[in-house]
């Protein structure tokens, strides 16, 4: 970050005329992250269940024993899942060095917000990793 006036204990008024500030996120003390997969895969797996649901009525007609079953099998799946994101989250976050770094960058024409360098081809790297794992 280039040297500037100083605005406040976090934000500079570089020479360019940007104000520049850090923001730094624990990825151990803030679920935002993690509430964020966890919903995703929550609602696309909702639907899925709703799909299934339908076709289970509709082949055998509104049999609670199925669905019953059907339920409890999602119950469990959820609980799956929620381990896996969880593990998941905290290779991750170890990965990252337990913090989000982010530079936000604001001039007339709005903020910038840019994770840094470093950071960056860390989540580059897990990326890659994850897709060569499969």
């Amino acid at each position: 970050m280039e040297l500037g006036k100083k605005i406040s204990e976090n934000i500079v008024l570089c020479e360019d005329g940007k104000y520049r500030w850090l923001y730094s996120m624990s990825l151990y003390r803030n679920p935002t992250i993690f509430l964020l997969v966890w919903k995703i895969f929550f609602f696309v797996t909702l639907g899925i269940l709703a799909f299934v649901v339908i076709l289970d009525v509709i082949d055998w007609g509104w049999n609670m024993e199925n669905i019953a079953e059907i339920l409890q099998g999602y119950a469990l799946f959820l609980l799956g899942m929620t381990l896996l994101v969880g593990a998941g989250y905290l290779i991750y976050a170890f990965m990252m060095g337990g913090r989000y770094l982010v530079l936000f960058e604001m001039d007339e024409k709005g903020v910038n917000h840019m994770q840094f360098p470093a950071q960056a081809r860390k989540a580059g790297l897990v990326s890659g990793a994850t897709v060569v794992a499969g």
